[in-house]
């Protein structure tokens, strides 16, 4: 460098480079704001000088004895001493050249070339980082942005779950971990979680002096901006499957770890096994289907023996084996499927044995759970708390009494589950991928319920079911043990059905779908059928007589008022007031009909019911109609609404054309078609010849009759 006046830079337009988080004195500071931003560049660039050399050149004189340079400028003092620190002077080094300068230009005082030598050091020292910078993560707390900073820890949040086993997942509208302590577990994260896990993935820093740097926790708002951020990006979990299972495409998992194409996590249990079912053919699906079942056989479905269920497999054992499968091809079904009851009319027969062996095939372990709460509030938390860590099944043994809960209903037809959560705002929303199974002594249902059970009923046709000689089961000893011995080939056998149904073109299962869970019963339907068990949901017809009795307590006091309406010793008119004398509410009380209503204050009876609450719950069955019986047949009749009198409100039962079809029945017509009972319609295809003609003279005497 020269020291001649054309190093001075003429330069208002250009601001000067950032310091960061760079400190200097006072005096600097104050120096530093006289200089242009081309000034500045300048000191940033400076090149490295010898002190020797910058020495010489101060103190050189011509032969007149007078300096060869004139006084430096602010700028020039500023680029000698960067200089001089580029090239590494040392203190004593930049004290020499001090006293040089201060010796000739008497005008400048210590304390200023101290300031153009600390204003110096801090702009090298801001461009060593500005440049180190540029290479690095933009982490550091005290010199990025908050963008900077969370664009920083969405990219390292998403880079840091990729591959076959991510830390962090979102699931449902939560983000969630999955726990490896003990059970697998998904864990839903709170803000210290998801810290907890943000600083692990994507470490933050914060600068210590001028050139170092130190670890440092995200800041508050940044953390807090992230786990807010609907669109965080991380892989989405739908299950952690422990079994293999088919996607949605019909392919089989089978490597443990994440699958992204369908969110499911596998995580086998240690030791696990399972045969190859690569190919089959419908041979293999059969002996799959009869394996199956000859595992189960010893209990009994339907009141079966061994013999009679290897034999000819029924409604109830088909249904379970249904169930069994429901976890393989959850996938498939992509949505809600119904809840499973296993009813026995006597302790002992075996009912919770059996939900824990779908448990122990799917699971590996069982985890039966007690009755939910009469209270609609508590058992939509435990609901909720159930889903947090969603299970293949939700077991709840030994349910007893009856049970009326829209709760319950509206979780078995919901694919998701909201709720709120103590002490956090708003609400969380999780999965409902669980399989809902009760088990209880003839447990009673409201109708609401009712058409959302696949039923599974055993009866051992003895009072002391427990007492069973154990030797005559096939599988002896422990029944469970002899599960988990065998698991893998159990596994491998649900798999073969699932394998070969796919193979066949996945035919979906042929009847009248369950509304609500189409899906499980066309796919699990049509597995079952597939391998040759086409009992799959055959017995509905028997759910209200096992699952409540009278079943709707309306149809119950509908089909005793017509009943009363035709007794020709005490007849009661069609038209009928809610209350008062020869009312709604007295034929309630004289038959018994038990109500979900409020008694009165002052009940002398536990069927005096308040008539307020009567009213109200005659107006919700308005206009609908009940099938009700008459000269030994079924027909039509509905509840409609008259009028309002100062008896109180009028109401009247009427009857409706049995519906016709086109073209009746072959041999029946489309006349007498319209008096056969339901029991005698679904026997129409079996009969003999014989059988049809006396059941044609039956139906030509009803006619007459009516």
């Amino acid at each position: 460098m020269s020291f001649d006046n054309d190093e001075v830079i003429e330069d208002e337009g250009t601001p000067p480079p950032s310091l960061g988080r760079v400190r200097m004195s006072p005096g600097a500071a104050k120096l530093r704001e006289k200089l242009s931003g081309a000034d500045i560049k300048k000191v940033r660039t400076a090149k490295p000088m010898d002190p020797e050399e910058a020495a010489e050149k101060l103190t050189r004189r011509d032969e007149k004895g007078r300096l060869r340079i004139v006084a430096l400028q602010d700028n020039q003092l500023v680029v000698l001493f960067a200089q001089l620190h580029a090239f590494g002077a040392s203190d004593i080094e930049k004290g020499r050249i001090k006293r040089i300068l201060k010796e000739n230009w008497p005008e400048y005082h210590s304390n200023f070339l101290e300031s153009a030598r600390n204003l110096a050091e801090s702009e090298l020292a801001a461009a060593r980082r500005s440049k180190s910078m540029k290479n690095e993560d933009p982490n550091v707390i005290d010199l990025n942005g908050f963008d900077e900073l969370c664009t920083y820890g969405r990219k390292h949040l998403e880079r840091g779950s990729r591959g076959n086993r991510p830390p962090l997942f979102t699931h449902g509208s939560e983000v969630v971990r999955v726990r490896e302590t003990g059970d697998v577990q998904i864990e839903i994260l709170n803000q210290k979680t998801f810290n907890h896990s943000l600083n692990t993935l994507a470490p933050y820093r914060k600068t210590r002096g001028d050139s170092d740097y130190i670890s440092a926790a995200a800041p508050r708002d940044v953390a807090e901006h992230l786990f807010a951020d609907p669109a965080l990006p991380l892989p989405a979990l739908e299950k952690i499957i422990t079994v293999p299972t088919f996607t949605a495409d019909g392919d089989l998992i089978q490597i443990p770890g994440y699958h992204k194409t369908s969110g499911l996590l596998y995580m086998p249990a240690s030791g696990l096994v399972v045969p190859s079912v690569d190919k089959v053919d419908r041979a293999a699906a059969v002996s799959a289907a009869a394996y199956l079942v000859d595992l189960v056989a010893d209990f009994p479905f339907d009141g079966c023996t061994r013999a009679q269920n290897v034999a000819n497999p029924g409604a109830s054992l088909t249904n379970f084996i249904g169930m069994m499968i429901t976890p393989f091809v959850a996938p498939i079904i992509n949505d809600v499927v119904p809840a499973h009851l296993l009813t026995k009319p006597a302790p002992g027969t075996g009912a919770s044995l059996l939900a824990e062996t779908c448990q122990l095939v799917i699971d590996g372990k069982t985890d039966l759970r007690p009755p939910l709460s009469r209270n609609e509030d508590e058992r939509r938390k435990a609901l909720f708390t159930a889903l947090q860590n969603p299970k293949n099944f939700l077991v709840y043994d030994n349910v007893d009494g009856q049970m009326d809960s829209p709760t319950i209903a509206s979780f078995l037809t919901s694919r998701e589950w909201t709720d709120r959560v103590l002490g956090r705002t708003g609400e969380r929303t999780v999965r409902n991928g669980s399989v809902t199974v009760w088990t209880g002594i003839n447990p009673g249902f409201s109708p609401e319920l009712q058409r959302r059970i696949s039923l599974i009923k055993l009866d051992a046709k003895m009072a002391k079911p427990g007492d069973r000689d154990p030797s005559a089961f096939k599988v002896e000893g422990d029944y469970k043990t002899y599960i988990r011995q065998h698991r893998g080939e159990i596994v491998a056998a649900c798999l073969t059905l699932v394998k070969f149904w796919i193979q066949d073109g996945k035919k979906k299962a042929t009847g009248l779908p369950l509304a609500s869970f189409e899906r499980w019963y066309w796919t699990v339907g049509g597995i079952l059928e597939a391998a040759g068990l086409d009992q799959f949901q055959k017995n509905r017809k028997d759910l209200e007589a096992v699952t409540g009795g009278d079943g709707n307590p309306m149809q119950t006091l509908v089909a005793a008022w017509y009943s009363a309406a035709r007794d020709r010793a005490h007849p009661m008119d069609m038209e009928a007031t809610a209350s008062g004398d020869g009312g709604l509410l007295a034929l309630v009380q004289d038959r018994e009909i038990s109500l979900p209503l409020r008694l009165k204050r002052d009940a002398l009876s536990d069927y005096d019911y308040s008539s307020k609450s009567f009213g109200t719950y005659l107006a919700q069955a308005k206009d609908s109609t009940f099938n009700v019986e008459r000269g030994g047949r079924e027909i039509a009749v509905s509840l409609t609404f008259v009028k309002r009198t100062n008896g109180g409100a009028l109401w009247r039962l009427v009857e409706r054309p049995q519906p016709e079809t086109a073209t009746g029945h072959p041999w029946i017509g489309r006349t007498l078609y319209r008096f056969l009972t339901t029991e005698e319609r679904e026997a129409l295809r079996d009969m003999s010849g014989d059988d049809k003609a006396a059941l044609k003279r039956i139906l030509e005497e009803r006619q007459k009759a009516a």
